[in-house]
């Protein structure tokens, strides 16, 4: 797994890693994520992350798109 970034500005978390992910599942509707280079990406799942120590990540948006792991913090 790769590590994880805390984010003010990020919208939701957000994962390229496939394997961190437990019960993967399709969002309702596509939601569309602006990247930092200005790219638009689709993101259609999501799923819950395990960062041990008693921190679980709910809806934690997958994409390959996503360069990093994003924790949407406010």
């Amino acid at each position: 797994m790769f590590g994880w970034v805390l984010d003010t500005g990020a919208s939701y978390h957000m994962t390229s890693d496939l394997p961190a992910l437990i019960d993967l599942f399709n969002l309702a509707q596509v939601v569309y994520i602006m990247l930092l280079d200005g790219k638009i990406v689709k993101v259609r799942q999501a799923g819950i992350v395990n960062l041990g120590h008693g921190i679980i990540l709910k809806n934690v948006h997958y994409s390959l798109e996503f360069k990093c792991n994003l924790i949407s913090v406010q």
